[in-house]
Order: structure tokens, then sequence, then C-alpha cells
């Protein structure tokens, strides 16, 4: 389901977002429509769509807490540290992996990274760089393993490499969405 279809609203704590839960999506019906070319521009266009919906914005708001809901920069902060999830499930596509390397299956490491206290724009930064490096190494790997199927063992399929970077797309729609969200609140 796209973020665009969701029909339910996503209670963290004290605030309803206006996305499906992440953790509740059925990804065992999912199917991007989407192109490859379309994905790798969005893959590559994200870090600056994510800068310019946050730069502009009060810098109160980036670090503005409700409950345990997570701030605006902890939402950064949680796509950057993704990142490296991203980059080590391609390299179980490059090695021939039968499984995809497991989400620890918490984000406790948000609070423990301290987003909060960090630089924004380092963050945006270190983001853009880092995915800019992901779309880069998987372009030069699409035309290889598009077709080599790997199992997600949380979300119980298997899936291509464009289905990952489409995953990836996916998960960063979701998280611009609760961004705008706390923003505009």
């Amino acid at each position: 389901m796209g973020l665009a279809h969701s029909l339910f609203m996503e209670r963290k704590h004290d605030i309803e977002l206006p996305v499906t839960p992440w953790l509740e999506r059925d990804w065992r019906i999912w199917q991007s429509s989407m192109p490859l070319e379309s994905i790798c521009d969005a893959l590559m266009s994200f870090p600056q769509r994510l800068s310019d919906t946050v730069m502009p914005c009060d810098r109160s708001k980036w670090t503005a807490q409700t409950g345990e809901a997570w701030s605006v920069q902890e939402h950064v902060g949680h796509l950057l540290a993704m990142e490296s999830l991203w980059i080590a499930r391609i390299d179980d596509f490059v090695m021939g992996s039968d499984v995809l390397r497991p989400w620890n299956g918490h984000n406790n490491d948000v609070r423990m990274a301290r987003f909060n206290d960090q630089k924004m724009g380092a963050l945006l930064r270190d983001f853009r760089d880092t995915r800019s490096a992901i779309v880069e190494f998987s372009a030069e790997l699409i035309d290889q393993r598009i077709g080599r199927l790997v199992l997600n063992e949380r979300l119980d399929r298997r899936f291509s490499l464009y289905d990952h970077l489409a995953f990836i797309a996916e998960h960063d729609a979701h998280h611009l969405a609760c961004i705008q969200f706390l923003i505009a609140s």
C-alpha cells in the first residue's frame, strides 16, 4: 500500500500521524509499480527533498517532543542510521546471500544516538553523502542482480534488488510524511 493510499493513522504516544504504522504494513502483498529509473531518481532526490522540507521551518520544531514520539530531528537521524542497513542488504545481494540482514527489531538506537543534540545540517549532509553512495553502487549492480531473490525474514517475502530499492523509497516517503506532519503541527 502506497503512502498516498494510507487509510489509517499511526498513533505514537500523544500524536496521531496520517500514515499507516510502518511495522503494521502488509509487505507480503506489496509490489512497487514504479519503474526502476523512477525509484533511483526518488532515492537520489530524497536528501534534497528532506532538506527542503526541514531547513526552512522554525528551528524550534526540529527537536520539539510530544511524549515519546520522535522529533523531526530524530526522524532525520533515523533515516541516516538506516542507511547502514540498506548498504548491508545491498552487500547481501552482491555476496549471494539467501537471507537479507535483519533489522534490529527496535528503534531504541534513535534515542541512544541523541540526534536532538546533533547539528541538523551535519545529519542532512551525512545522509546526502551516504545516500549518494548507495544509489551509485546500486546502479552498478542492478542489471546483474535484478532477478536474484533474497529472503527478508521479518517481512516473510523474497526481495529482488529492485524491491529493496523500492522499499527504501517507501521508507523515505513514510518518514517524510511524518516530518511534514510534525512541522505543520
